[in-house]
């Protein structure tokens, strides 16, 4: 596996821990053993090259006090 199939491999890890299991960026961090900076910027490249949509929704009702 090349450099950036392992990077995307990666990402992918990183993600699934943090947006499927619920991970915070620390714990991810210590079970990988990689600095919490690189788990922000996997979770930033993933977002980036569109391995992980993030759903948006906004709601008319919605009223802010």
């Amino acid at each position: 596996m090349d450099g950036e199939n392992k990077k995307v491999a990666l990402a992918l890890k990183v993600a699934t821990l943090y947006y499927r299991d619920g991970f915070n960026q620390q714990e991810i961090a210590s079970e990988l053993n990689i600095s919490r900076a690189t788990v922000s910027r996997l979770l930033q490249y993933g977002r980036d090259q569109g391995l992980v949509i993030t759903p948006w929704r906004h709601s008319t009702s919605f009223r802010g006090t």
